[in-house]
């Protein structure tokens, strides 16, 4: 009678097991197909952000290059031996120093998938560490946007406003517009839009790099 009893013990012990094993892995099939959808919801919405970006990138760099063509104009005025002739064609194009067109990513699905962890539901880490480097590039623009911004607040513009009536745009002092300073800010201005535009070319190519990965993906 014991050996009995002992045998149906373990044989409903063992229908527990088998019962609570299928139900984990039912539950744990379930909880990767949920996950796969989320997973694959992430990768559409990167890639609309990825799109966009790529979208204003080329704007930009479009813009930048028309900037320097601009200000080289100016360089060419500034040498020119007919000096003071050209002042109001040479005002108006410096106005171009202060003129420009910043890049701000839409990198909030990204952002948000670092903040909260989800980015583990990410299976590649290849296609992760790509993201990040992504970021790292986006860093960089913003740190010579920033530079860029506060160095035309810190020096040129408080000497353009010492030197020109804003409301005539007339010069209050021609020969200012001739000066080294001038120059200098028209050249370190040109140097930086190249360099902030080649910090957009190459987060575009990282862009098509990754929207290449992730169609494969």
């Amino acid at each position: 009678m014991k050996n009995l009893n002992w045998k149906n013990y373990f044989i409903e012990l063992l229908i527990v097991i088998i019962g609570i094993s299928v139900a984990f892995s039912l539950n744990n099939a379930a909880s990767g197909r949920a996950e796969k959808k989320l997973e694959a919801k992430f990768i559409r919405d990167l890639k609309a952000d990825l799109r966009l970006d790529s979208a204003l990138l080329t704007g930009n760099i479009r813009f930048n290059e028309q900037k320097v063509e601009i200000l080289s104009g100016a360089i060419e005025l500034l040498v020119s031996d007919e000096k003071h002739q050209h002042v109001d064609s040479l005002i108006q194009i410096l106005g171009f120093i202060g003129n420009y067109n910043f890049f701000v990513p839409e990198s909030f699905m990204l952002v948000s998938l670092l903040q909260s962890g989800d980015i583990r539901l990410i299976s590649s880490d290849e296609l992760k560490k790509e993201f990040l480097r992504l970021l790292r590039i986006y860093d960089l623009i913003e740190r010579g946007q920033n530079n860029l911004l506060q160095a035309l607040d810190d020096n040129y513009y408080p000497d353009l406003f010492d030197h020109l009536d804003i409301i005539t745009m007339k010069p209050t002092d021609i020969d200012f517009f001739y000066s080294l300073k001038v120059r200098n800010s028209c050249a370190f201005t040109i140097n930086d839009t190249n360099n902030i535009k080649r910090e957009y070319q190459s987060a575009l190519q990282q862009i098509q790099k990754l929207l290449e990965m992730m169609e494969e993906y």
